[in-house]
């Protein structure tokens, strides 16, 4: 953790430009969407960038937007946990698969201000194209059964390669878990952990 501010990243993006990194961690750093079109620009002349932490910050819509404009989610790893952005992000981040869908391994997308309806257009958008997801992070963000029948359909055609699925923090009911638990007997999944910190009604 470290208090940079808006200023620092850009101090920081000066240097950076010059130098070949794999990782950057700016987790908790109070960065804002001010910051984002500096950073943004610099790291897509970073080619060898392949783990990208923006945790905890607070980046909302704009920043995401921004995100997505410079250069498409090409890292192998990103972050994007507590970011405080809402559904705005959440399409424009499922706009950024379109650049480069396969080069992204994880992503992080939890503890932001989704909800169901957000996170089940999320899910019919990744039905749409082919990558290679392999982890999902999607705890505390107010889903509800209503996204599992997306998430199913998604798993058993285009989310073929995920291996890690963390869905904690979220109201899934006793309808939901079930739901997925059926989706998960496809041949195509290849699911290996599943977190389910949910409700679920006492037998």
């Amino acid at each position: 953790m470290n208090v940079m501010g808006d200023r620092g990243v850009k101090l920081l993006m000066d240097i950076l430009k010059s130098t070949q990194i794999y990782k950057l961690e700016l987790y908790c750093c109070q960065l804002t969407e001010k910051s984002c079109e500096n950073m943004f620009g610099c790291l897509v002349n970073i080619p060898s960038l392949r783990e990208l932490n923006l945790s905890n910050n607070n980046l909302k819509d704009e920043g995401v937007k921004m995100l997505c404009n410079a250069f498409g989610l090409p890292t192998c790893q990103l972050n994007l946990a507590s970011c405080v952005f809402t559904s705005g992000g959440c399409r424009w981040l499922a706009g950024g698969f379109t650049f480069s869908p396969t080069f992204l391994k994880q992503l992080d997308i939890s503890r932001n201000h989704l909800g169901h309806s957000d996170v089940v257009a999320f899910f019919l958008f990744l039905k749409t194209i082919r990558f290679s997801l392999e982890t999902l992070r999607l705890s505390d963000c107010k889903m509800t059964e209503l996204c599992c029948p997306e998430l199913v359909e998604a798993l058993r055609s285009n989310l073929t390669n995920l291996k890690e699925l963390d869905l904690s923090g979220n109201e899934l009911g006793d309808s939901g878990v079930k739901t997925l638990c059926m989706g998960l007997t496809s041949t195509t999944c290849k699911l290996e952990r599943l977190f389910l910190r949910c409700w679920v009604a006492p037998p």
